[in-house]
């Protein structure tokens, strides 16, 4: 809501004496960049997925960090969007022959 910042007098200042609101409109955060896939799943452009800030709180823009990477024996089960990072799963151990394929 409205907060007033300013105003005639001491603080906290009533709304008659008040000059200054802060939160009186929305402000867009930036938007961090999505990744992009090839043909085949391959990340060609590595994305960002909000990791931080925009919570309206002194202004703080959001903090983008780098989507994490699903390392040697885990699996993606969901993919990293500007708003949520990748989240991994550790492969079940299968029989050599058989694909690993997530439910």
């Amino acid at each position: 809501g409205m907060q007033c910042v300013e105003g005639g007098g001491l603080p906290p200042w009533p709304p008659a004496n008040c000059t200054r609101y802060v939160g009186t409109r929305c402000q867009l955060c930036r938007v961090c960049r999505a990744e992009e896939l090839d043909y085949a799943g391959h990340v060609t452009v590595a994305g960002e997925y909000r990791s931080g800030g925009c919570n309206g709180e002194g202004g703080a823009d959001a903090v983008c960090s780098p989507c994490r990477s699903c390392g040697a024996g885990k699996i993606e089960v969901s993919p990293c969007t500007p708003m949520q990072d990748r989240v991994c799963e550790k492969v079940s151990p299968v029989a050599s022959g058989t694909a690993f394929v997530p439910v």
